[in-house]
């Protein structure tokens, strides 16, 4: 996974974050099996800031859906899937 966004060095976990957010159920637990890198300190940060960019979407997804400046009413329902994803078992 190449991230060009912000070329700089960091914490992984930030980017393995979103195995959580963006891959459909089950996904996540392909993509750590593959990757296979991931200590389990890295990996619990990972899960706290996917929940984190979850609970982001669920705000955005109610703020569209009451109509306030910047809401998405489409990503109430992609931040609960989400959020489902992680507090779940789809895990390496």
């Amino acid at each position: 996974m190449i991230d060009f966004g912000d070329l700089f060095a960091g914490d992984p976990a930030w980017d393995l974050a979103a195995a959580w957010v963006v891959l459909p159920r089950g996904g996540a637990a392909r993509f750590f099996d593959a990757y296979a890198r991931a200590d389990g300190a890295t990996m619990r940060r990972a899960r706290g800031l996917a929940a984190l960019k979850s609970l982001f979407l669920l705000l955005m997804g109610d703020n569209g859906e009451r109509g306030l400046p910047g809401g998405k009413p489409a990503w109430g329902p992609a931040g609960r899937a989400a959020l489902d994803r992680v507090l779940g078992t789809d895990v390496g």
